[in-house]
């Protein structure tokens, strides 16, 4: 429903109590829902998001490293290809409380990273990349900052910014960019100066999608930045502005 009072109430229940009896149960309906063609896809989608929800709750009550986490985990990867904002959003945010419990430990977590990462930026339609996007940078958040550079996510958004080949790779490494930024806020600041210029780059980017979701990238790195922030992006901007820059470049630095 609308009001979600009842879904939070059902959740912190489940934490309590029966989490591990009810997770195959839930798991059949965010199955069954994930499913569903025709009909009313308004209300599928309230299923997904609620299941999704739900398996959250569940899994955070199971003891760490329990063989369920994964299970889990993999079922909200799934979620995430559905092509639904606020059902990739529920699936993404109930992924950081699960990372630190997967069964075998950091490996684990950096595999699940990698996972999204490549489907950020090789999925076969936007829903996917997004998906994809959402979901990595809430397991890089259930990792900890340290994935950042220790599971080579820095790395990744660089050189799929600048892929020259891909337009799928670029708009990938503009929607991480953004789902970064957003869900890891200030402590995201200090990556943004070094991917900031590949970032002003696609700006000015021939395919269409990769320019809209720079431009989508730079909004939502630009909003949250604080005095310091503006301070150390203030010369890539002023560089991309410069002349003999593509004109798209200057006009969204400026």
């Amino acid at each position: 429903t609308s009001d979600s009072a009842p879904l939070e109430a059902a959740a912190a229940a489940m934490a309590a109590k029966a989490a591990e009896r009810l997770i195959p149960v839930i798991e059949a309906g965010v199955a069954a829902a994930s499913r569903t063609t025709g009909g009313d896809e308004h209300a599928a989608d309230a299923l997904r998001a609620g299941g999704a929800a739900l398996l959250g709750a569940a899994a955070s009550a199971l003891p760490k490293g329990d063989p369920r986490v994964s299970s889990v985990a993999d079922a909200l990867l799934d979620v995430l290809r559905i092509p639904s904002a606020a059902v990739q959003k529920t699936a993404a945010d109930a992924l950081p409380a699960l990372v630190p419990r997967l069964a075998g430990g950091e490996a684990a977590q950096k595999q699940l990273v990698e996972t999204l990462l490549k489907r950020a930026t090789a999925g076969k339609d936007y829903g996917e990349r997004r998906g994809g996007a959402l979901g990595a940078a809430a397991a890089v958040k259930g990792a900890g900052l340290s994935a950042v550079n220790g599971f080579g996510v820095l790395a990744f958004v660089k050189s799929a910014l600048s892929d020259e080949k891909d337009p799928r790779a670029r708009e990938g490494g503009a929607l991480l960019f953004e789902a970064l930024a957003e869900r890891l806020g200030r402590l995201f600041e200090p990556y943004v100066v070094s991917l900031l210029p590949a970032l002003l780059d696609r700006l000015a980017d021939t395919a269409a999608p990769a320019r809209e979701a720079a431009e989508a990238a730079a909004r939502a790195v630009t909003s949250g930045l604080t005095s310091q922030g503006v301070k150390m992006c203030l010369p890539s901007l002023l560089d991309a502005a410069a002349p003999g820059r593509a004109w798209r470049t200057q006009a969204g630095a400026i």
